[in-house]
């Protein structure tokens, strides 16, 4: 009985609570709504246009529904009120609607809470396109239930409403707007249709329940929460009534967009939007359009149209929302000011007209005024630094915020900055401007403006000057004030009356002239332009791809380095086709390689480093650490052209020596996805920093720019006119795999010599995607990325032949073996040299740069069964002689590595090892203009070194006769450069050949000839000489005959570098003359001997000196050799290669 009573006990208990607590929560009756009155304006969009907080014009059809659970506190089915979903029904005014029948108001999006709710167009509309035109034709549909949280948050929203685009209040009845069925029967009254204003209806439950497709349940909820979140609509309108048939309806976004384009929708034209402004009875000035030069069709100077046209092709998007409420005298100057624009009444014909201010016009054809058109110049000023700004801040509203969010973009005048010395910022707000890479060419284009200290002029003038207008550009010149050719733009003009016979103007010099004008003391002195004058060209510049570790992602962009014309110039503008996207750039730091730098020299960190002359803006140089290098990229620099092979480096240490050189210590080499190379004397380098231009804009593979360097003195900036263009074809350089790193040969990274037998490399291997931080070559090797496979490309010992192409590694490593070499050359010996190039693939693509590994074999030649053998070997081989059962072997060692000559079962074995300088014995006449030391570009030199051993310096007999060190000259080398008939340049040296000789000039022609002589070597005037003949540059040879040979083509030699080889062989023999190892051009009998009292270069006819000379050569001379006795074939190939390395000249082998 007990277990009973206290059952019954409980169940009572829980009846009772459930009668208690299934009650629950009252709704609430209050709602938080915002409300209109008469004085609320209705807005006006131009564009696409975030309308917050609309006019709520009614609402009707509030219901509360309660949110209910089950009771858990009692075993029967009670259930237990937790809170009310809210219904409501509503009337929402939005805007100014339809601009014409055929271009309507659409709607875009609706957001609440800042978030979108619902989106109806994903792509940019047109004129059947996308949005929400009328709600008659297609219901919007909101179903998210759970949009602020579950039902014990805050709920969510739920409704079917229809838009009303609003109807052109001069449409035919037929277009008429309709009134919205729903509203009507909530109030059971005709309700109106609002004729001309868009507006959007939320049916409330009354309406009914969402078709099954949406849930099936009751329409108009607003949340748990008795009131209306922000809630916004984002809609497009597009007035077009000056451009209709000229351009699409809307101002493209391609110019301008950041990518992808914002939202990718178009914009609003601002021109479009000030006619309406001007035109509108309903919400403009209501000005009639036939007052208004308006020039349908396009093309007419100071009409709107064209303006409009005008605006479009820049890319001058407008997407503006105008409340009614403020003057539309406001919006008209709102809209002038940010097209930088005026307008202004023609008394000619009494239009309204319209004049934008642009570069173009051209100053010889602008009309002129002095001083002395004037009646009073009551004011003149120059302007002052103190009166300009050095950074401008554009606020905009962002449009690819979800809120149009207010963001900021910037543009700074570091040349201002230096000027005053201090930040002098101001602050713009344009309201009409969608995005952020527009912004930025807006704050250039008004800090162009505020940073250049501009004259400014008011005064009184006749009315012959009646036709000047607002915008009008003129020059000013004004004698007594030293003024001549000052442009200037009129700002204001006040016409006064008829009787007053004059018209009060103000102007202001015009910056896009602003280096044109010329302002000279009344008495002409010395004096110089502190100002730095008109802006130069870069002298080096270029334009290349960014690599992937320094934007880390894959898309195809450019970059621009750019160095100093001058101490006056301060920074440039980088422009890619035509655009300017990188502002204020400092100039990059540049010189030029003091002495060849070497591959292999030391590994991939080169402690001893090197050095740079002819340095412009040392003092921007700095040394990073290897910490920041690694992280951060400090110190990086570029050797070699950006734009084609170039190598990354960076460098821990570094020296200014403040004489135009630095020195570069603890270097590292081959950085990125650069290996390391050979570089020879007087190859550029570019010290990189993110100062320079790192453009923003993505381009496709294959597409090819052109970048600009639009340099700036204090005064002018240089034209796009007047700039070199640099050319750049994009590669897909960041998408590529990283080529392999520190690549091997039999195990060592510096040796480039092997003894007969396979050529054995390996490799590491490296990821762009996982490398966080720069690596060096010797970095330990990484998982390569996923898909990588390595190829190699086999070159013989021409440097041309492609013997092998290996694809498909799987692993980093690959052998070349001696069977493979003899096979794919078809010979029964081994190359001498090999070059083998290795890269990365992944998806079809390549790295762009290959590691270049060359091999010289360490045995050139292996003799057997002869009783003597000389073996010659070359400079930069190093190699010996290998010989087996002979009576006498002589090895000349060449190289000065220390090499040895290998001998087994011998008699005698004799060593030349006296050449400790590395030179060819042989070598009797070494002339190198890249040897020559302590020499800048344009140096006259006395005395022209003899590098071999032989010290057979050649001399110019006086001043005059010198010749000149340029540099550049060929694949960045210097030459000797001699002047032909009107810069007679020679130099001559008492006899020093005899017997046979084999001579080698590597020579380059100027495109007109102004010399007929070369060189002389024989007894008389008639003998043993070369010469270029005339203006067509063609050669021929004298070799101990009067009659000249001539070589084919008739029509001369070419003016690309080349290489001329003569042959002098002794007795009667013939003489030879190659060029570039190609073909006999001259076989002729000797008959004249050496000369036994001079030989000469830069003049062929004899005579002592100086100007008794007649025939002169017109040229430069890079570089020539005189060998002792004929060289064997493999001698001559080893030559020519060497000469085709250092000048790129290709060559044919013997």
């Amino acid at each position: 009985m007990v277990w009973y009573a206290l059952l019954l006990i409980q169940v009572g208990l829980q009846i009772l609570s459930g009668l208690l607590t299934s009650k629950g929560a009252k709704p609430e009756k209050n709602l938080d709504l915002p409300h209109v009155d008469a004085s609320t304006s209705i807005p006006v969009p131009f564009g696409i246009c975030l309308i917050k907080d609309p006019m709520l014009l009614d609402y009707m059809d509030f219901k509360p529904e309660a949110i209910k659970i089950r009771n858990p506190a009692t075993f029967f089915i009670t259930t237990l009120t937790t809170g009310y979903n809210y219904y409501l029904g509503m009337v929402f005014g939005i805007c100014w609607g339809v601009v014409s029948h055929e271009n309507k108001c659409r709607l875009l999006e609706i957001l609440i809470d800042n978030r979108t709710a619902w989106s109806g167009a994903n792509t940019a509309p047109t004129e059947s396109g996308n949005g929400i035109l009328n709600g008659a034709d297609s219901p919007i549909i909101i179903n998210r239930p759970s949009f602020f949280g579950s039902e014990k948050q805050e709920g969510g929203v739920r409704v079917q409403g229809y838009w009303y685009c609003g109807t052109d209040l001069t449409s035919p009845s037929t277009s008429n707007q309709t009134q919205n069925a729903y509203w009507e029967a909530q109030r059971a009254v005709t309700m109106p249709n609002y004729k001309g204003v868009a507006y959007f209806v939320w049916h409330g439950p009354g309406f009914g329940n969402l078709s099954p497709t949406y849930g099936g349940k009751k329409s108009g909820m607003i949340g748990n929460a008795p009131r209306l979140w922000p809630l916004a609509f984002k809609v497009s309108r597009y007035p077009r009534a000056l451009t209709e048939g000229l351009l699409s309806n809307e101002v493209s976004d391609t110019a301008y967009a950041d990518s992808p384009p914002i939202d990718s929708y178009k914009h609003g034209n601002p021109i479009e939007a000030l006619y309406e402004c001007l035109t509108s009875t309903n919400f403009g000035a209501g000005i009639d359009p036939a007052h208004i030069y308006a020039g349908f069709g396009g093309g007419v100077p100071n009409t709107f149209a064209d303006a409009a046209v005008t605006c479009a092709l820049e890319g001058l998007a407008f997407d503006y929302l105008w409340t009614s409420s403020s003057p539309v005298e406001d919006m008209i100057s709102e809209i002038l000011r940010y097209v930088d624009g005026a307008i202004w009444t023609d008394p000619a014909d009494g239009l309204i007209k319209i004049k934008l201010a642009r570069n173009d016009y051209t100053l010889a054809t602008l009309p002129i005024l002095s001083n002395s058109d004037f009646l009073e110049i009551s004011s003149f000023t120059r302007g002052s630094w103190r009166d300009t700004k050095n950074e401008v801040r554009i606020s905009f509203p962002d449009q690819s915020k979800t809120d149009f969010e207010t963001n900021t973009a910037t543009w700074r005048n570091p040349a201002n900055y230096q000027v005053q010395g201090a930040n002098e910022p101001v602050e713009i707000t344009f309201r009409g401007c969608p995005t952020l890479k527009l912004a930025s060419r807006l704050a250039a284009r008004e800090g162009r403006v505020l940073s250049t200290p501009l004259a400014k002029l008011k005064g009184t003038i006749d009315r012959k000057s009646w036709l000047f207008h607002p915008c009008t550009v003129f020059k000013f010149n004004w004698p007594e004030e030293g003024i001549s050719n000052l442009v200037m733009r009129v700002t204001t003009m006040n016409l006064g009356t008829l009787l007053e016979g004059t018209i009060e103007i103000q102007c202001v010099q015009d910056v896009f002239a602003a280096g044109s004008a010329t302002y000279v003391p009344a008495n002409s002195t010395l004096w110089s332009d502190p100002l730095g004058g008109n802006a130069q060209d870069s002298p080096n510049a270029a334009a290349g791809e960014i690599p992937y570790w320094l934007q880390r992602d894959n898309t195809p962009r450019v970059f621009g380095v750019a160095s100093k014309p001058s101490s006056a110039h301060l920074s440039y503008d980088g422009s890619i086709d035509g655009e300017t996207d990188a502002l204020g750039v400092e100039f990059t730091p540049t010189g030029t390689l003091k002495a060849a730098l070497d591959q292999l020299a030391q590994t991939d960190f080169n402690a001893a480093g090197f050095r740079v002359e002819n340095v412009v803006d040392a003092d921007l140089i700095e040394a990073g650490t290897t910490t920041t290098i690694a992280a951060e990229g400090a110190s990086l620099a570029i050797i070699g052209n950006p734009s084609g092979n170039h190598e990354w480096i960076a460098f821990e240490g570094f020296t200014n020596n403040n004489d135009g050189t630095v020195d570069l210590a603890n270097v590292w080499r081959g950085l990125l996805d650069t290996p390391p190379r050979d570089w020879p004397l007087g190859t550029r380098v570019y010290f990189f920093s993110v100062s320079s231009s790192l453009f923003v804009k993505a381009y496709a593979e294959g597409n090819a720019v052109i970048f600009e360097a639009l340099t700036r003195t204090m005064r002018d900036q240089l034209l796009a006119a007047n700039a070199t263009d640099h050319s750049y074809t994009l590669q897909s350089r960041a998408l590529r795999p990283l080529p392999p790193f520190f690549v091997q040969l039999g195990g060592s990274y510096t040796n480039r010599f092997q003894a007969l037998g396979d050529l054995v490399f390996a490799w590491r291997e490296h990821s762009r995607l996982t490398a966080l931080s720069i690596s060096r070559q010797s970095a330990t090797t990484e998982t390569a990325e996923a898909g990588v496979t390595y190829e190699v490309d086999i070159y013989g010992q021409d440097n041309t032949t492609l013997l092998r192409t290996v694809t498909g590694l799987t692993s980093p490593a690959y052998t070349y073996t001696n069977a493979n070499e003899l096979s794919d050359s078809g010979s029964t010996s081994l190359q001498f040299r090999i070059r083998a190039e290795f890269f990365s693939k992944r998806d079809g693509k390549r790295s762009l740069y290959p590691w270049i590994r060359y091999v010289y074999r360490s045995e050139l030649e292996t003799v057997v069964g002869q009783s003597s053998v000389s073996a010659s070997l070359f400079v930069n081989t190093g190699l010996t002689a290998s010989v087996d059962s002979v009576s006498t072997v002589s090895a000349g060692l060449t190289a000065g590595l220390g090499l040895s000559a290998s001998v087994d079962s011998i008699s005698i074995v004799t060593a030349d090892l006296t050449n400790t300088a590395g030179v060819d014995p042989d070598l009797v006449l070494w002339l190198a203009a890249w040897k020559e030391t302590g020499l800048t570009n344009g140096d006259r030199l006395t005395t022209l070194t003899d590098q071999s051993n032989a010290a057979n310096d050649y001399t110019a007999p006086t001043s005059s006769d010198r010749p000149r060190w340029d540099t550049g000259i060929l694949n960045g080398q210097p030459g000797y450069f001699f002047g032909g008939d009107s810069d007679h340049n020679y130099v001559k040296r008492a006899s020093h050949l005899s017997g046979e000789i084999e001579a080698f000039f590597v020579i380059k022609l100027p495109s007109t000839q102004n010399g007929n002589g070369f060189c002389k070597f024989g007894a008389s005037s008639q003998a043993s000489h070369c010469c270029f003949g005339g203006s067509s540059g063609q050669l021929y040879t004298d070799f101990g005959a009067n009659a000249r040979t001539f070589w084919s083509p008739t029509t001369g030699v070419t003016t690309a570098g080349f290489i001329l080889q003569i042959v002098a062989k002794s007795g009667t023999n013939a003489w030879q003359a190659f060029e570039n190892g190609n073909t006999n051009k001259s076989t002729q009998t000797l008959t004249q001997a050496w000369s036994t009292t001079q030989h000469q270069i830069g003049a062929s006819s004899d005579a002592t000196a100086g100007n008794n000379q007649t025939n002169w050569f017109h040229g430069w001379i890079l570089e020539a050799r005189f060998y002792q006795g004929a060289r064997t074939t493999a001698q001559r190939n080893a030559i020519l290669a060497e000469l085709n390395s250092l000048y790129g000249i290709t060559v044919t082998n013997f």
